[in-house]
């Protein structure tokens, strides 16, 4: 079956921004009847006040069996805090509050005792359960990029959720367009070679992301949606 996708980009806990381009995806699918998916490329929490409830309405947008098909990759903030969960005194854990943490607890009522424990542990699962990768027919769909010294299939973890050199990402080795999200940049997202970066500051600037393939398309259309 051949589908709309949706790739959309780094959201950062700003819900109003991920319901507005939900609003924009529904309006777009009018067009016609084709399937659609939608393709969320990590980082849902830190940073932006509502962490919360970007990762309520995944949980039931993964699982809502409908006319759009959700899928949520892992980004490096949802490993960050899951490896911080899973043990509070490891280096990963120290990261994630460091940056944009404390915002996330904020959103789930902060419990300074224990603050991990803030979190539900069924959130914490979910996250962890994430994939970290999707491909299909013409692209590739990863939080951060590719490493070119390993096979597609032999990717490490690490490089997936936090890989940042573009130059290798404009070369791409890998056959297919590499969408991403991971470095922050301003402006309308564009093909740079073999990749497209999605994340344009959601939770700095008030702009949300995302690239629409239409049905056989490399090239992909825009949207955007703005804070007010």
């Amino acid at each position: 079956m051949t589908y709309r996708t949706y790739a959309i980009g780094d959201v950062h806990g700003r819900m109003d921004l991920l319901n507005l381009m939900m609003d924009q995806i529904h309006q777009d699918r009018a067009l016609d009847s084709a399937p659609a998916r939608a393709i969320l490329l990590g980082d849902y929490i830190d940073r932006g006040p509502e962490s919360r409830q970007v990762v309520e309405f995944l949980m039931g947008a993964c699982k809502t069996t409908n006319d759009l098909e959700v899928i949520a990759l892992k980004g490096n903030h949802e490993d960050l805090l899951v490896k911080g969960y899973r043990d509070p005194n490891c280096k990963e854990g120290e990261t994630w509050f460091l940056n944009g943490g404390m915002q996330t607890l904020e959103s789930y009522d902060l419990m300074w005792e224990d603050p991990f424990q803030t979190i539900p542990a069924a959130h914490i699962d979910f996250l962890e359960s994430l994939p970290t990768i999707f491909v299909d027919e013409l692209r590739i769909f990863v939080h951060a990029g590719l490493n070119p010294l390993f096979q597609l299939d032999e990717q490490p973890v690490k490089d997936l959720l936090w890989w940042r050199n573009q130059e290798s990402l404009r070369l791409n080795q890998f056959g297919k367009l590499i969408v991403h999200g991971h470095e922050p940049h301003g402006g309308v997202p564009s093909i740079d070679g073999g990749h497209i970066n999605l994340d344009t500051k959601a939770y700095r600037r008030g702009v949300l992301s995302c690239a629409v393939f239409d049905p056989g398309e490399y090239v992909p259309r825009i949207l955007q949606v703005h804070a007010s």
